[in-house]
């Protein structure tokens, strides 16, 4: 269906923009929605780009947030955290990043995600891919990251995009987004459950590494230096055995593991769970809007996240496959790409998972589901999946593999203090995001009771 707007010579001159899709007419009718506020303009100091510079990391120093460690209201640094030495920050002032700070992505398949930086007594920098927004006394840093998450800033966001196979957005298209104040009380009030969501969210990561540190002493794998020697040797009995003849898979830290797992007590996968495939229900049956057909790259440890690139099935194929339907309580693994990621399903969502995930049942009443996901996440685990795996250019976990994998088992009341730590961790991680979504529910309302006037 044909879609067309119509605008004025005017506003061609005051945006600079001569291509179609800036004019689309949802961007027109949110700009329309958002008529007498004023800019971003008038409510920051300046946007900072940050130099480039070259990428050398070392193994402790100040911490570097890249693109990919910002997310749509949360800094994710505790994975995949790199960092530089101090000598080479101290030289990076416009690279530099203080608390109360907001944080955009400028270009890439992510580009517009906005993030609020609070963080009093450390340090971190971030590259050149992401804009610094430094905002003065006219409002709150935690309320404008906010807007900058609701429909109406990101799309607006949306908007200022330029080019195809690298999108990008610059300062004057950020500049010109109107931002809707209220009154002060409802900005503080806001603001508030912003920086309370944020808390919370640290507050479940800091259960979660207490879990999991923990979780390595009862082990014994605190105590374990895993080694990396330049050559080693294998008997052809275990090449036979193993049925395996790529080099990766003898790797001496693989023999390690396997002989610190003998002398723990320990059982199959296999003898304490039954397992279900999901389903490939193939490009055909995608549609763009439905049910979420729920993919490896939709599974984290910490649940479920969608974004732009999800695919979506018809009701009639949710209904015909409705079997492969995660609920809560299913322990999902991931099994392809991205393998070993286990998670226990702690919210409802419509939807099927796809052949990449097995859902696990838990046949043994003895053991906690959170401490199961909890081991298979944990170093022991997943060392034995990277064994399994190695030596493929595209990463396949058979099921026959899955199903020998060595789960730990501890004492009830170990496995059960874990698994309490892990559930108060969610618990933490859902109140932050129920805050998060309440917030932005409220801006989006006010804005269009006003709008509606």
């Amino acid at each position: 269906m044909a879609v067309w707007s119509e605008i004025n010579l005017t506003d061609i001159n005051q945006y600079s923009r001569i291509d179609g899709d800036f004019y689309q007419p949802e961007y027109l009718e949110y700009r329309k929605k958002l008529n007498g506020h004023k800019n971003l303009s008038h409510f920051i100091s300046e946007i900072i780009h940050p130099g480039e510079f070259k990428r050398i990391y070392s193994e402790s120093g100040v911490a570097v947030l890249r693109a990919q460690n910002i997310r749509p209201m949360r800094i994710d640094a505790d994975s995949n955290s790199v960092f530089i030495p101090r000598r080479v920050a101290d030289n990076l002032s416009r690279n530099k990043i203080k608390n109360g700070d907001v944080l955009i992505t400028r270009t890439g398949a992510n580009f517009g995600q906005t993030a609020l930086y609070i963080e009093e007594n450390s340090e971190a920098i971030v590259t050149s891919h992401t804009f610094i927004l430094k905002t003065n006394e006219n409002i709150n840093s935690a309320y404008l990251a906010l807007y900058l998450n609701t429909k109406y800033g990101r799309k607006l966001l949306d908007q200022g995009m330029y080019g195809s196979s690298q999108p990008e957005i610059a300062p004057k298209f950020i500049k010109i987004i109107p931002i809707p104040v209220f009154s002060k009380e409802i900005e503080n009030k806001i603001s508030e459950d912003v920086v309370l969501a944020y808390k919370l969210r640290k507050q479940s990561q800091s259960l979660y590494q207490q879990a999991t540190t923990l979780l390595d002493k009862e082990l014994g794998l605190d105590k374990i230096i895993f080694e990396k020697p330049k050559s080693y040797i294998a008997n052809f009995s275990e090449v036979v055995n193993s049925n395996r003849a790529d080099a990766d898979f003898y790797q001496f830290k693989f023999k390690q593991l396997e002989e610190h797992i003998s002398n723990l007590q320990a059982t199959t996968l296999a003898s304490i769970c039954s397992f279900q495939k999901g389903y490939e229900v193939g490009t055909k049956l995608y549609t763009e809007e439905g049910p979420i057909f729920i993919r490896v790259s939709n599974l984290t440890i910490n649940g479920f996240t969608f974004g732009k690139a999800d695919k979506y099935i018809s009701n009639n194929t949710y209904n015909i496959f409705k079997a492969h339907k995660p609920n809560i309580g299913d322990i999902l693994l991931t099994k392809d790409g991205t393998i070993g990621t286990c998670y226990v399903v702690d919210e409802e969502v419509e939807g099927i998972v796809s052949s990449g995930i097995m859902n696990l049942t838990l046949n043994d009443t003895s053991i906690p589901k959170e401490y199961l996901a909890l081991v298979i996440n944990s170093q022991i685990c997943q060392m034995q999946a990277d064994r399994d795996c190695s030596g493929a250019l595209i990463t396949h976990w058979k099921p026959e593999q899955i199903r020998k994998m060595k789960i730990p088992i501890l004492s009830s009341e170990t496995m059960e203090h874990l698994a309490g730590l892990i559930t108060r961790s969610k618990a933490a991680r859902k109140e932050s995001k129920q805050l998060l979504e309440q917030a932005k529910n409220r801006v989006e309302e006010l804005i269009e009771e006003v709008a509606t006037k």
